[in-house]
C-alpha cells in the first residue's frame, strides 16, 4: 500500500504537536567513551538539548550545570583535574548519557601536514610495531574527511575513528 506525502507530513505535524519528537541531550562526536581529557585545565563540555532544558555534567565529585539556549545549545566547564582514570562522565538532561573509560592526561593534536596521514602499517617494521602496540592509556580519535576546511570554529566533526585504545587490532591504520 502506497502512503501519500500528505499522510507522512500530517503524521510529522501530529508528532511535533504532541511532543513525541523531543530532542535528547546530544554531545559532539569528539566527546565520548574512551576519550582523554587534558589534565590540569578546566574541562569544556558542550552539546545540544531542547531549548530551556537543564543539563548537568558530572565527573567524580565535580558537577556543572547549564540551561540550553533558545537555539538548543549548552556548554559547561568542569574544574581542572589531575591525571588519572578511568572515570565515568555523566551528562543528564531529559535523558542520560554515560561516558565510560575516560582518562585525564595529555592530549596531543596532530594536524596540518601530509605526514600525519602516514599509518603505522606503512612505517618501518610495521609487524613488530603493531604486535607491540599494547598501550591502553594511549587513545586515538581520527577526523574524516581529513581535509575539512572551515571558516569558523566547528562545533562537531565527523569521525573516521572514534576514541579507541591503542591495541594491535586498532593500530595498523593509525
Amino acid at each position: 500500500m502506497k502512503m501519500s506525502l500528505r499522510f507522512w507530513s500530517a503524521l510529522g505535524v501530529v508528532a511535533a504537536l504532541t511532543g513525541v519528537a523531543h530532542a535528547d541531550v546530544k554531545l559532539p562526536n569528539v566527546i565520548g567513551s574512551n576519550m582523554v581529557l587534558q589534565r590540569e585545565v578546566p574541562l569544556p563540555f558542550w552539546g545540544w538539548a531542547d531549548a530551556g532544558e537543564e543539563v548537568t555534567v558530572t565527573l567524580g565529585d565535580a558537577t556543572a550545570k547549564a540551561t540550553a539556549s533558545a537555539e538548543g545549545k549548552w556548554s559547561v566547564k568542569l574544574p581542572a583535574q589531575k591525571a588519572g582514570g578511568p572515570h565515568t562522565v555523566t551528562v543528564q538532561g531529559k535523558n542520560k548519557v554515560e561516558l565510560t573509560n575516560v582518562l585525564i592526561g595529555e592530549v596531543w593534536v596532530g594536524s596540518g601536514q601530509s605526514n600525519m596521514e602516514w599509518s603505522v602499517a606503512a612505517s618501518a617494521n610495521p609487524q613488530e610495531e603493531i604486535a607491540n602496540a599494547k598501550h591502553p592509556k594511549i587513545r586515538f580519535f581520527n577526523v574524516a574527511p581529513k581535509k575539512t576546511v572551515a571558516i569558523t570554529p566547528m562545533t562537531n566533526v565527523n569521525p573516521e575513528v572514534v576514541w579507541t585504545e591503542c591495541t594491535p587490532q586498532t593500530t595498523p591504520n593509525m
